[in-house]
């Protein structure tokens, strides 16, 4: 087994192989642009390293967003392109989820990107048997509205806590319970959850890996508003 980890949902991207027992090579970069360039070459840096081609790749993992527009179309296209070659299935995991995964507490945990305009994507989880579990899927909130739903204390990671955490009131910051953890999400968390998909059953075909935007990006949403015209 050769399973193919992609994450380029942030400004930091990775890929990971692993062979269903352990992780036999990692890559992680940070692009200021576009990881349109970056993420090929290391792909098959990676094939190289582990003295394997693309056709010995039996499974794809991905992570579908919410997240930069570009990034996550670069990597769900990327996934496509190797299952359709392979015919082979692939795994789709949500950032929020993947952020959240690598925490181990008793504390429910709130996963948050910054989603700008005082906005943010955020979801929740509990942890169980070593799993986090989803408990409010990805959405878009306004910063008021998360203060609503934050009452208790909960675990935070991501990018939006540090980004945010100062335009948060003292009792939802007195709610936010802050450790070391990785506010971006990591191939190697997707390849060993990929894993764990596998063995659920929870894989798709190719064709309906899809990327989650969750909002409209800023040029959908002035076509929306009739500020721009459509192109025929």
């Amino acid at each position: 087994m050769l399973i193919l980890a992609i994450t380029t949902s942030t400004s930091y991207g990775s890929i990971c192989f692993h062979d269903g027992k352990k992780t036999l090579y990692k890559n992680s970069w940070h692009a200021d642009k576009s990881h349109a360039e970056i993420l090929g070459p290391r792909i098959q840096e990676g094939l190289l390293a582990v003295k394997l081609t693309a056709k010995d790749i039996s499974l794809v993992a991905c992570d579908i967003g919410p997240g930069s527009f570009t990034g996550v179309r670069i990597g769900v296209s990327t996934a496509k392109a190797f299952a359709y070659a392979n015919n082979i299935p692939v795994v789709a995991v949500d950032s929020l989820h993947l952020m959240a995964e690598p925490i181990k507490t008793d504390f429910p945990v709130l996963s948050i990107r910054d989603a700008q305009r005082q906005e943010v994507y955020c979801a929740t989880f509990k942890v169980e048997h070593g799993l986090a579990t989803e408990t409010l899927p990805p959405q878009l909130m306004s910063l008021e509205q998360l203060e609503k739903m934050i009452t208790t204390p909960h675990i935070v990671v991501g990018d939006g806590y540090g980004l945010l955490k100062d335009d948060f009131s003292d009792s939802m910051n007195k709610s936010l319970l802050r450790e070391q953890y990785d506010d971006y999400p990591t191939a190697e968390t997707l390849a060993e959850l990929g894993l764990v998909y596998l063995k659920l059953n929870k894989t798709l075909e190719w064709k309906l890996l899809e990327p989650l935007y969750i909002r409209l990006s800023a040029a959908e949403e002035k076509l929306v508003k009739g500020e721009i015209k459509r192109h025929v």
